[in-house]
């Protein structure tokens, strides 16, 4: 996977990418750029920007700012436990390349609770600063991409996890967190 083909991780998989074809829909492919087909792609006007996570490592930062990328968002933690071990060069490149820059959390809501994750998160790169640079902190909470449905959650303590998240965040930062879903 190259830098730029993927929204924060969001794919369409199988059937499911045929049915937007075949409804017109197109897939979407980075922000809000959408494509009907490989061949046939749309770039939107406005605000373009790219996320990142430990699987691309070592980026090429000029190159995405060439490409009037205006913005990143770095994977900095997941869990209470994992910390992504390039987030200081791409957090950092970002910047040097003249990107504005924020950090995501990949949520883990059937793991510690959401306010410790949020901790874990402020600590490990997802704060903010108002140096006119940087982003608000995104918890990315999608598609259990390890096992059951939902990390196998139910509806009312998925609710109360992105709260406690995102109340803590808040608290922490004086910012709200941008919900990436």
């Amino acid at each position: 996977l190259e830098v730029g083909n993927a929204t924060m991780g969001w794919r369409a998989r199988g059937t499911e990418r045929t049915l937007l074809r075949e409804q017109g829909r197109g897939l979407l492919r980075y922000g809000a750029a959408a494509s009907r087909s490989s061949s046939d792609s749309f770039t939107p006007k406005g605000v373009l920007g790219v996320d990142v996570s430990s699987y691309q490592g070592k980026v090429k930062w000029s190159k995405w700012a060439k490409r009037d990328k205006d913005f990143a968002y770095v994977k900095a933690t997941e869990g209470t436990s994992y910390k992504n071990p390039y987030f200081k060069n791409q957090y950092g490149g970002a910047a040097k390349a003249g990107m504005v820059r924020g950090a995501y959390h990949f949520a883990s809501p059937n793991g510690k609770a959401g306010y410790k994750q949020a901790r874990y998160f402020v600590k490990n790169g997802g704060g903010w600063s108002a140096d006119g640079k940087t982003l608000p902190g995104v918890l990315d909470i999608e598609y259990n991409p390890y096992g059951s449905t939902c990390y196998g959650v139910s509806k009312k303590k998925m609710v109360s996890w992105i709260g406690s998240f995102t109340a803590e965040y808040k608290k922490l930062t004086g910012k709200d967190a941008v919900i990436y879903t």
